[in-house]
């Protein structure tokens, strides 16, 4: 998606209430949507997010009116530094604060260091740049650890983004202190991480690569993933 939508292409987000039998529009982006996340917080179930692709009007995008459907109105929020339009996952935590990730641009032939996480504590008015060097080019999926109440420790995947400086960042991260530090728990330079998920009751966590299927740790708390 990185490589076509600045191009061209639209977007929607939908939504059915009986189970996928049928669907409704709530509202049509000029461009390709590729995440929501509803406020669990607002009990009205009015407050969504969405991260709307594009070069040039792309972003994160906050309604709190969504039972108005097709009126509903969005607000694009801030743009986090280096960012260039391409938000990917939204985490929003308990405390009110913003996890996002930014994925991926590809322009005039290579990766843009555009990508990465950022967390905001005042509902994307700002926010801060929490990235590590190598998620600069092709962050992907992020999971809040479901084990850790306390919402401080996080899992973020990366590719490689062939041909630049990004060319061997694939990896899986953690960082237990909210993206200040980070610390590569599965390398994966050799073909690229996409995302993981926690099991809360176990903690076990699954990581799925670009190029080589589903890799399993029993235990997420071990120094070393690998």
């Amino acid at each position: 998606w990185s490589r076509a939508v600045d191009g061209g292409g639209t977007g929607n987000v939908i939504i059915s209430t009986d189970k996928g039998a049928n669907w409704n529009i709530i509202h049509k982006f000029a461009n390709p949507v590729v995440w929501i996340a509803l406020d669990e917080k607002d009990v009205s179930g009015n407050t969504m997010y969405a991260s709307v692709v594009s070069g040039k009007v792309g972003g994160i995008y906050k309604t709190t009116n969504l039972s108005a459907g097709a009126d509903a109105t969005w607000t694009l929020l801030a743009a986090p530094p280096r960012t260039e339009g391409h938000p990917y996952n939204i985490r929003l935590l308990k405390d009110g604060s913003i996890v996002a990730t930014y994925g991926d641009r590809f322009a005039n032939g290579k990766f843009t260091p555009s990508s990465g996480v950022f967390y905001s504590s005042d509902g994307g008015k700002t926010w801060a740049d929490r990235s590590d060097p190598k998620m600069l080019y092709y962050t992907r999926g992020l999971t809040i650890d479901p084990t850790d109440s306390s919402e401080k420790t996080w899992y973020a995947a990366t590719r490689n983004a062939w041909g630049g400086a990004g060319e061997h960042s694939g990896g899986l991260f953690r960082t237990t202190d909210r993206g200040q530090t980070w610390k590569m728990v599965c390398d994966c330079s050799f073909e690229g991480a996409e995302s993981c998920t926690i099991n809360p009751a176990t903690r076990e966590i699954f990581l799925a690569t670009e190029a080589h299927g589903l890799m399993y740790a029993p235990d997420t708390t071990a120094k070393d993933l690998t």
